[in-house]
């Protein structure tokens, strides 16, 4: 394990063991001496380098710029294209991939698609939803006031952490509230689509 932090350039390791309990001392070192760091050898091709950027500017302009650095899923899905198989018919590939091949092979459908699915969550659409994410805060939080107060004890994951998102989540896809299940499942724990019942 790496006992001491990064002092100088030539002591940053990001990948050794232990290296990343200092990481935040490691890329202030890189953000200042070297925002591109060069990883002889460590391509993803024999003989090629691979490199470690710190700057927004520099990653800015690497993950908008597919022609001249495309990202490596891009390339496994220009792969499968070109195959012509179907990507469901094609052995050990993930519905992940899969679903990329179908829905978001190139830049512009990926950022469509992005933002038609962050815009309601994260993006700036969320603010939309402050006051339904509000009453279903005060809700939970007064179910387990009352529940206090009853002299029950209150599990808060039980009773809050893992409700409330199911609870967003169904509101802005129009689930209605009886489809969420309160009982805790593995899927559930995962926060998966079975969450509702009737999701398979």
């Amino acid at each position: 394990m790496q006992a001491d932090a990064p002092r100088s350039l030539a002591e940053v390791d990001l990948f050794a063991p232990g290296a990343q309990e200092h990481w935040y001392k490691a890329y202030a070192i890189l953000h200042a001496e070297a925002p591109v760091q060069r990883l002889p050898g460590e391509g993803l091709s024999p003989g090629s380098d691979a490199f470690v950027l710190t700057k927004y500017a520099d990653i800015s302009r690497v993950v908008k710029d597919w022609e001249r650095f495309p990202p490596t899923l891009s390339l496994l899905v220009a792969h499968i294209q070109a195959s012509g198989e179907m990507p469901t018919h094609i052995p050990d590939l993930d519905a992940m991939i899969a679903s990329i091949v179908t829905l978001r092979p190139d830049p512009e459908l990926w950022r469509a698609h992005r933002k038609e699915l962050t815009d309601p969550w994260v993006g700036p659409g969320c603010t939309r939803h402050a006051g339904m994410i509000a009453s279903h805060v005060d809700a939970l939080i007064a179910g387990m006031l009352a529940k206090a107060r009853a002299g029950e004890p209150v599990d808060f994951v039980a009773a809050f952490a893992r409700p409330l998102p199911q609870r967003v989540m169904a509101s802005v896809l129009g689930f209605p509230m009886e489809d969420t299940r309160p009982a805790m499942t593995s899927a559930t724990r995962a926060g998966s689509c079975s969450a509702f019942i009737g999701c398979s």
